[in-house]
């Protein structure tokens, strides 16, 4: 019980309601879209948000976890995310340009969504300080809630363009730039093309390419796919996946952001690293099997009630995707602790076969057996994948009392 006090007290039940209110309406306001444009225009949309997210793979280029870590103040920080943005707009424009066999569309939503995670991003350092607090402080409350409202007013704003897929892209792009008014001083702008923009930004690769291999494993399959299917496919497939990713969101709170953030903090190998990774690993190893057992079991219902009836025919995809579900929550487990511990360069070299498995994987199964042969993919590499990440964790021995200290 004292534990439990412990944590109300710490802020950070509201920390984390804060970061769900941000993933719920961005949930909502892509099931909105969904059930307004239907599947085939949503299949062009999700194809676009896809690429999109492919060509934005690194991320904050890792300076966001190199803050967390203690390595970077938040107007370096600032300065640092700025001039990624500058970086991303090039590869956004290259890859949107050159990705093969998608529509004018697709290529269009492809590149006003890109740029509206850019904009979106400057609003990093603001976010990500109360996480390195593990606290809910008044300017964090602003500025999660701005976060919060960018989808929404995104999709409003979409809505009053024209309600088509280019529109909604439009809406989000149109939406960020709003919310980026007043937070952005011209001095900033002056800084990025005048300080040195790739000093020191090595130390954070590793933890771009971890997290560029992450974007690619869930976002390939869908950009694979608007390349190798019809639209309508694209479409029902892309809801199914959107059903995916709120499930998963639980497990990115617990492990992601606050046992990652608190291992940080600890020595590798001692009693108190082991127990806050023990415990964190109990309960999502419980919730992976409920919410995967839930979604597998009301697959059908859930896309009806969410989508509506023309995507229920995505029921096959949804039920394949709650195996990997409950099997996802484990091995995300498993790679966060191996990247507190010091051992995230085996965590990046895994992420990478993984990546690359998945997507050859989805380019030989999908001529054969459609979208289910992706589906399919994505639990095969999950399961891969958390089979690699407990046998280092043994190796290792980081959940073991014999590993005092011990670091990669």
């Amino acid at each position: 019980m004292s534990r439990i006090r412990a944590a109300l007290r710490s802020g950070i039940p509201k920390l984390l309601s804060a970061r769900m209110l941000v993933y719920v309406a961005s949930g909502l306001s892509t099931l909105a879209i969904a059930r307004i444009l239907g599947p085939r225009a949503y299949g062009l949309y999700a194809a676009g948000v896809a690429v999109a997210s492919v060509a934005l793979v690194l991320n904050y280029f890792g300076q966001d976890q190199l803050f967390l870590k203690g390595g970077l103040d938040s107007s370096t920080l600032r300065l640092r995310n700025a001039q990624v943005g500058v970086i991303s707009i090039c590869l956004l424009g290259v890859v949107a340009f050159s990705w093969p066999s998608i529509s004018e569309t697709t290529q269009v939503c492809a590149l006003l969504f890109g740029g509206a995670i850019i904009a979106q991003r400057l609003l990093l350092p603001f976010l990500t300080q109360p996480l390195f607090n593990l606290n809910f402080h008044q300017r964090a409350r602003r500025e999660i809630l701005a976060t919060g409202i960018w989808p929404v007013l995104g999709f409003g704003l979409g809505y009053a363009f024209g309600h088509t897929p280019v529109a909604f892209a439009s809406g989000y792009l149109a939406a960020a730039g709003v919310l980026l008014l007043g937070r952005i001083h011209p001095r900033d702008f002056a800084r990025v093309f005048t300080d040195l923009p790739f000093r020191d930004f090595w130390k954070g690769l590793p933890f771009a390419i971890s997290g560029a291999f992450y974007v690619i494993y869930f976002q390939s399959d869908v950009a694979v796919l608007g390349s190798m299917t019809t639209a309508h496919v694209v479409g029902l497939y892309a809801a199914a996946t959107s059903l995916l990713g709120v499930s998963l969101l639980l497990s990115t709170l617990l492990t992601n952001d606050v046992m990652r953030t608190r291992l940080y903090k600890l020595e590798p190998g001692t009693s108190a690293f082991q127990q806050t990774a023990r415990s964190t690993g109990v309960m999502v190893t419980l919730l992976g099997l409920g919410i995967g057992g839930v979604v597998a079991g009301g697959a059908h219902l859930l896309l009806v009630l969410v989508f509506g009836s023309a995507f229920g025919s995505a029921t096959v995809y949804l039920q394949i995707f709650g195996l990997a579900i409950a099997i996802y929550y484990v091995s995300n487990w498993c790679s966060n602790i191996l990247i507190a511990a010091g051992s995230i360069n085996r965590v990046v070299a895994t992420q990478c076969f993984l990546a690359v498995v998945n997507v050859v994987g989805n380019i030989l199964l999908i001529p054969h057996f459609g979208a289910a042969g992706s589906a399919w993919m994505t639990v095969g590499c999950e399961a891969l994948g958390a089979v690699i990440f407990a046998v280092v964790l043994f190796l290792r021995g980081y959940l073991t009392v014999s590993s005092h200290g011990r670091r990669s």
